[in-house]
C-alpha cells in the first residue's frame, strides 16, 4: 500500500477522491497531521490537531458490487478496535467507543462497478475539546505513539480487507460480541421508537427488539437511551 502524509489537508477523503480519479484503484493511504474540514458521518464536521489524532483514509479495490459491501464499515470497525486496545467497542455501524465516550468514526464511500472502498477513519489520540457530547482521547489508556500505531492500523487493514473481500462481514461476525457497544441497550431510532440492541447478523444489520418483534436495520440512526 503506498502511504502519503501530509501535515495538513482541509479532508484526507477529499483528497483521496482526487487521487482515485488521478492514479486509479491501487491500495493507497492518505494521511493527515491535522484537518481543516475533515467529515464524519451525517455531514457532521471532523477537525483534528496537530498530531493530536490520526486522520486517514484508504483506497481500496474490491471484486464486489455495492450491493455486496454491507457489513465494511463494521469489519473495519472491529480490525481498528482490536489495534487500539481491549477496551475499545464499536458502535453500529461506524464509531469506535471507549469509556462510554466516542474515540473516532469511520466513514466509507463506495465509487464504481466492481466498487472502489474509500475507507477514511479518526481516532483521537488526545482528548478534543468544544465537543457536545465530550469525545475521549486515546492516551486516556494507553501512550500511542502515532507513526507507529497508524502503521499498525494500516498492517490490519491490510490482512482484513482482503478477508473480507472473500467472505464478507460473514467473517467477522463471531468477534462482533465481544466488542459491541450496544449489546442489551435502551436505543432511540431514527428519532422516532424506542427498542433494545440485541446484536447484528450475519451481513452486519442491527438486530433491534421492539414492543412488535425483532427488527433488522440497514441504516438508522441509533442512540442508546441514557
Amino acid at each position: 500500500m503506498i502511504v502519503e502524509c501530509f501535515d495538513e489537508l482541509d479532508s484526507t477523503q477529499t483528497l483521496a477522491r482526487e487521487r482515485l480519479v488521478t492514479h486509479g484503484r491501487a491500495p493507497r493511504a492518505i494521511v493527515a497531521s491535522r484537518q481543516r474540514a475533515g467529515r464524519g458521518t451525517h455531514g457532521r464536521s471532523w477537525h483534528t490537531e496537530p498530531n493530536g489524532a490520526i486522520a486517514c483514509t484508504v483506497i481500496w479495490p474490491f471484486a464486489r458490487s455495492a450491493a455486496q459491501m454491507q457489513g465494511l464499515s463494521l469489519a473495519v470497525g472491529l480490525t481498528l478496535a482490536v489495534v487500539l486496545h481491549p477496551d475499545v467497542r464499536v458502535k453500529w455501524p461506524n464509531d469506535l467507543i471507549l469509556a462510554d465516550r466516542k474515540l473516532g468514526g469511520i466513514l466509507i464511500e463506495l465509487s464504481g462497478s466492481p466498487c472502489t472502498a474509500l475507507i477514511g477513519f479518526g481516532i483521537n489520540l488526545i482528548q478534543p475539546h468544544g465537543i457536545d457530547p465530550p469525545a475521549i482521547g486515546l492516551d486516556s489508556v494507553r501512550h500511542a505513539d502515532r507513526t507507529v500505531l497508524l502503521d499498525d492500523l494500516l498492517a490490519a487493514l491490510e490482512i482484513a480487507l482482503p478477508r473480507f473481500e472473500q467472505n464478507g462481514f460473514a467473517d467477522f461476525a463471531a468477534d462482533w460480541p465481544a466488542r459491541d457497544a450496544l449489546s442489551g441497550q435502551a436505543v432511540r431510532v431514527d428519532g422516532t421508537y424506542n427498542a433494545i440492541a440485541r446484536g447484528v447478523d450475519h451481513v452486519g444489520r442491527l438486530t433491534v427488539e421492539t414492543s412488535e418483534g425483532l427488527v433488522s436495520l440497514v441504516a438508522a440512526q441509533v442512540r442508546p437511551i441514557p
